[in-house]
């Protein structure tokens, strides 16, 4: 039987994981994570911030632990980093999307005054100087990073066996950090990617399959899984 290798930090793939067995049955799971969210507890300069962005969950929650923003507007990447603002307090706005959109959301309101960007130790979609470049008054600070983890026994022994692995890719940096690992897997390896960009990024051994999700979202990667595993048992 098919099996499904999730490597995004433990979070994330508790969460997905229920999702596909809600979704699709009893399809084997296997939580293997190449990151590990490690939060940087900065000095936050709130001084004169009107509002935060966030292009995570991670940063919301890692901002939220570093300072005090209840009541604060932020303009969020995606639902669920929307969400994980709501719970911190902060009065979220979700661009539902990508970088792209959360890009064009900001311009198209226009909010005044001083933005902060919160946001991981490596980022993409060039957000902060593309806030910049547009006039707006920007401060950035990391506030977590993603301490790379090695693939576990279980998963090393999954990737060598035979049995066909549907592999979802989350994040360009992701795919390249269980690449490396997996440059020499024998299983069958379905990989679902969350973009193009994502998907380039893989240098492992060729996939069997290789699938790019229609939306760049966690609900688009999932209704692509369960058209493999319909298909599968069809």
């Amino acid at each position: 039987m098919t099996a499904l290798l999730l490597t995004r930090p433990q979070a994330q793939s508790q969460r997905f994981a229920a999702q596909a067995k809600a979704r699709i049955g009893a399809i084997p799971v296997l939580i293997s994570p190449v990151l590990r969210i490690v939060p940087q507890a900065p000095a936050v300069p709130l001084e004169g911030v009107a509002g935060v962005v966030l292009t995570s969950e991670n940063g919301a929650r890692a901002l939220a632990e570093a300072a005090d923003v209840a009541g604060l507007p932020a303009w969020c990447v995606g639902d669920r980093t929307a969400e994980a603002a709501r719970l911190a307090g902060m009065q979220a706005v979700s661009a539902a999307g990508s970088a792209d959109d959360l890009v064009a959301l900001i311009r198209a309101e226009a909010p005044a005054g001083k933005l902060l960007f919160a946001h991981g130790a490596e980022t993409r979609g060039r957000v902060a100087e593309r806030l910049a470049e547009a006039g707006f008054d920007l401060a950035s600070v990391v506030v977590y990073d993603q301490a790379p983890q090695p693939l576990s026994a279980e998963a090393r022994a999954l990737l060598a066996s035979d049995r066909p692995v549907i592999v979802p890719l989350f994040s360009p940096r992701s795919a390249a950090l269980l690449a490396a690992q997996a440059r020499d897997a024998a299983a069958p390896l379905i990989l679902v990617a969350l973009s193009e960009a994502v998907a380039v990024a893989w240098t492992g051994a060729p996939p069997a399959r290789l699938v790019v999700a229609e939306r760049p979202d966690a609900a688009a990667i999932l209704d692509a899984i369960a058209g493999i595993c319909t298909s599968a048992s069809s």
